[in-house]
């Protein structure tokens, strides 16, 4: 029965020019390696561990890091896909497009992307697989923000419109306790320890 779960967000992207990337590679920022290590340092032995990492590049360096190789990829983890949005700056995207995007934030779907509660849906399908998965105690998932808000809030019981209230960011480690009579919760940020 899996009663921990650590999910990992990628360390943050070198992004000059604000692009809008979502499934899109981009490289991580030049000091990623500290920001590994802080990682590393605070997760539990890896051995015995069921590892599992978006197939995006930002995602699967880390779970190497971590695991040197012994991992899975799953699709399901991937970010969101902003379809004719991916790599076009966020201040050439058409104001109306975005307006559509904040008037009906679960459920607008950019042009040939997916909407917020598309990514939800796939997450859910997500956790049931693993839930699933009774060989392991520990889990360690190597994810995006966006798709760990809805992973957290389906795990926490938080409506799809209360996610931005879960604040994840890059480089960030939350910790679910599933063994418990109640769920525990508790999410670690590398900036916030950083001086």
């Amino acid at each position: 029965m899996l009663k921990n779960l650590y999910i990992v967000s990628h360390t943050s992207v070198y992004n000059p020019h604000n692009l809008c990337y979502g499934q899109s590679e981009l490289p991580l920022e030049e000091n990623f390696t500290g920001d590994f290590d802080w990682i590393k340092e605070r997760l539990p032995t890896i051995k015995n561990t069921l590892v599992i990492s978006s197939p995006l590049r930002r995602c699967t360096k880390l779970a190497t890091y971590l695991t040197s190789d012994e991992y899975e990829t799953d699709i399901f983890l991937s970010d969101r896909n902003y379809g004719n949005w991916e790599l076009k700056e966020w201040g050439v995207i058409s104001s109306r497009s975005i307006a559509s995007l904040q008037k009906d934030p679960i459920n607008y779907a950019m042009p040939k992307g997916e909407s917020l509660s598309q990514v939800d849906i796939r997450i859910a399908s997500f956790l049931r697989n693993l839930q699933a998965e009774v060989k392991y105690e520990s889990a360690v998932l190597v994810s995006h923000p966006l798709p760990i808000r809805c992973l957290l809030a389906q795990i926490l019981g938080l409506p799809l419109s209360h996610i931005n209230s879960l604040e994840i960011s890059f480089g960030s480690i939350s910790k679910i306790n599933l063994a418990c009579s109640r769920i525990e919760y508790l999410n670690l940020n590398a900036l916030a320890f950083k001086t």
